[in-house]
């Protein structure tokens, strides 16, 4: 339905319906409509969330996959609602970003038998894909004025002056009226505050552009295995782990001012024992760099360690200590 028909708060009452069931809900929010007042009782991502736009759809589609194969009983429903589906397509080229439309596709078709479903609303027929419109269980029309739209699914005729939240439900051509919670969406959510589940839905959040070790747990751990974790992952925003296993080792590579001896300083502040071949990156670590010609002699003092060489393309290594050392470490001594 088109604007003032009414379909955006159809679109609230599935998710109360969903609340009320003990379900989570979760809305893209391409309309910029009474939508994000959802966002007091479930996750609401507004039109220019683009990073959590992708990050819901992923991780839907992993959450669906995940109980397809496990079939575990009493996993909550969920509930995905998408306001203005063609503004999706607008926000995203089907053609150039084909993933997040693929993803839906997926969530739509597999989720429903594993409690996952979908609910969007249309402004015209034409922005609904052929494969979604064979596979939706419930259409409800809404007002519009083109008859093109009730031909698209088999009614003969369509009612052009219904007052918002009248529709004909396209299986049986009835005509109905959705309820109201409350005159706006925001008051609504107000009245279903008490029936929110007891499991919250998950976050979904952004790569945030500067991250402070102390916020993450980070740690490094040197021995035969080294573990660095030193980075959160774009996937599901959590710790990743950096494992060198016993001869291997790490390149950090970027342009200029990238954050690369950003990053071998973190792992240098979290490394028990490390070595620095570089005047930039032990300045940064307030410790005095070493020369490859020195490092044979100074690993043979220590345990476990790393060396860290910072713009490793300018050192020069005459007696090829460092090279030895890249194809044959010591035991423990990764670089």
């Amino acid at each position: 339905g088109g604007r003032r028909s009414g379909a955006t708060s159809t679109l609230a009452e599935a998710a109360f319906s969903c609340i009320d069931g003990g379900g989570h809900v979760y809305v893209a929010d391409l309309d910029a409509g009474e939508l994000a007042a959802l966002g007091a009782l479930g996750v609401v991502i507004g039109p220019t969330d683009t990073e959590r736009r992708y990050r819901l759809l992923r991780r839907l589609d992993d959450e669906v996959a995940a109980r397809r194969s496990t079939q575990c009983p009493g996993e909550p429903p969920i509930l995905l609602i998408v306001d203005d589906l063609g503004g999706l397509e607008r926000a995203h080229d089907p053609i150039r970003d084909s993933e997040i439309h693929n993803q839906l596709a997926r969530i739509w078709a597999d989720g429903p038998a594993v409690g996952v479903v979908v609910a969007v609303s249309i402004r015209r027929a034409a922005e609904l894909p052929t494969a979604m419109a064979a596979t939706a269980s419930t259409i409800l029309l809404h007002g519009s004025t083109d008859p093109v739209d009730a031909l698209r699914f088999g009614l003969p005729a369509l009612d052009v002056d219904l007052p918002p939240g009248r529709a004909r439900r396209v299986s049986d051509g009835s005509l109905l009226h959705v309820m109201r919670s409350g005159p706006r969406v925001g008051d609504a959510v107000a009245n279903w505050m008490d029936h929110r589940p007891a499991s919250a839905p998950f976050v979904i959040g952004v790569l945030a552009p500067s991250i402070p070790t102390s916020a993450v747990g980070a740690s490094v751990t040197i021995g035969v295995l080294a573990e660095l974790h030193i980075a959160v992952a774009d996937a599901n925003l959590q710790l990743a782990s950096l494992t060198l296993h016993g001869g291997e080792h790490a390149l950090v590579l970027g342009p200029a001012r990238s954050g690369r001896t950003t990053a071998l300083a973190a792992i240098g502040s979290l490394a028990p024992s490390s070595i620095v071949v570089g005047a930039a990156l032990a300045a940064a670590l307030g410790v005095d760099p070493i020369q490859p010609f020195d490092l044979i002699g100074e690993l043979s003092t220590r345990g476990p360690t790393l060396v860290l060489v910072d713009d490793c393309l300018t050192v020069e290594d005459p007696t090829g200590d460092l090279s030895r050392l890249v194809a044959r470490p010591p035991a423990g001594v990764h670089m």
